[in-house]
């Protein structure tokens, strides 16, 4: 469950307090018993006290979590922001305009469903934007849906009415609808990268760049018995596991900070560091981040192989000192084979190396 949550649970109530107002202030004492919406947001308010109260460290924990950024983080920046990605997200605007016919015509027809639905998208969106850091796309998610089903209601009625001016038969009308709507949904499918510069720029250059390659990269590993032998290093250990067989540590700096928060000498809340040498939050194996520590940790096997993806260099994901050892003295088996994927066979020994055929 993503911080956004809280502020689309937030929406939630906000909205059933507002209609469980409006019945109070219609039904006096009457409205105890006869508004749902006064009774759930009566009963999701002391709910949150009642927690709140049993659980002192939790708000704390909260405020901690909605301030904390990651270290991966920390050090990509800010690729566009939360308002940058709502703004390109409807390629050449057209689903923009619709979501903005959407909300009008749910406030004229159905105004409660229109409330709700523009409190879910503006509050949690509006926190994300103006007050939080940015994080990643992935935190306004669960805000996104009333633009959807917004855009799909002025679809619809579009839809309908071009349907009727093309047929008086309700059978075609309906056959006309479902042909409109599959095409929209086709379209909107193709357009989605095509038209779009953010989702396309992100999707092709950071997304794929990150798991592709693995292919390539398992079939230069198994030209060379010696080199399969050899301890596996990669970013993303998962991916190492499921397409490489296995993966002895993981080399991505986002890892050497875990999840959960401790308390430093000052008392301030912060977070957790993994050891180095600990393990890692998805495969557990050790995160080994520096030249040192990978050459103390496999000493006896004379060297290491290790891959790394473009995207992780880009946002300063691997140590740098680790990145100038691999430049200096290891040897890039992929030579642009892999995708974005770069994969270093480090001899500890200069003077040792396994044959590459």
């Amino acid at each position: 469950i993503q911080l956004t949550a809280v502020a689309v649970a937030a929406a939630f109530g906000l909205c059933l307090a507002v209609q469980g107002a409006a019945d109070l202030a219609r039904d006096r004492r009457s409205a105890w018993r006869t508004s749902t919406p006064l009774q759930v947001a009566a009963l999701g308010l002391a709910a949150t006290v009642i927690i709140l109260v049993a659980d002192p460290g939790l708000s704390g924990y909260l405020r901690w979590r909605v301030d904390a950024l990651p270290l991966g983080v920390r050090r990509s920046g800010a690729p566009g922001g939360y308002a940058f990605l709502l703004t390109a997200l409807w390629a050449n605007g057209v689903a923009c305009v619709l979501a903005a016919g959407g909300f009008v015509l749910l406030l004229r027809r159905a105004p409660r469903l229109g409330v709700f639905l523009i409190l879910w998208l503006a509050i949690p969106v509006s926190v994300q934007v103006f007050v939080l850091a940015w994080k990643t796309e992935r935190f306004v998610l669960l805000a996104l849906p009333p633009l959807f089903l917004a855009a799909g209601e002025m679809a619809a009625l579009l839809v309908s009415a071009a349907a009727s001016r093309a047929t008086a038969s309700p059978v075609r009308r309906g056959r006309v609808a479902q042909l409109a709507a599959a095409a929209a949904l086709c379209g909107a499918s193709v357009a989605a990268a095509g038209f779009n510069p953010y989702l396309a720029q992100r999707w092709s250059r950071i997304q794929r760049g990150k798991d592709d390659g693995w292919r390539e990269a398992r079939a230069i590993l198994d030209t060379s018995p010696a080199l399969r032998a050899l301890p596996i290093g990669h970013v993303t250990p998962l991916g190492a596991l499921h397409y490489l067989g296995h993966v002895d540590f993981v080399v991505w700096l986002g890892l050497t900070e875990g999840w959960a928060p401790v308390r430093d000498a000052a008392g301030r809340t912060t977070v957790r560091p993994v050891p180095e040498g600990g393990a890692d939050v998805y495969a557990g194996v050790p995160v080994l981040v520096t030249p040192a520590s990978i050459r103390r940790q496999f000493s006896v096997r004379g060297g290491v192989v290790i891959g790394v993806n473009e995207p992780f260099l880009t946002w300063h994901g691997v140590d740098r000192g680790l990145i100038g050892e691999l430049a200096g003295h290891a040897t890039e088996l992929c030579h642009g084979r892999c995708g974005t994927m770069r994969l270093y066979y480090w001899p500890f020994q200069r003077d040792v190396r396994v044959t590459i055929p």
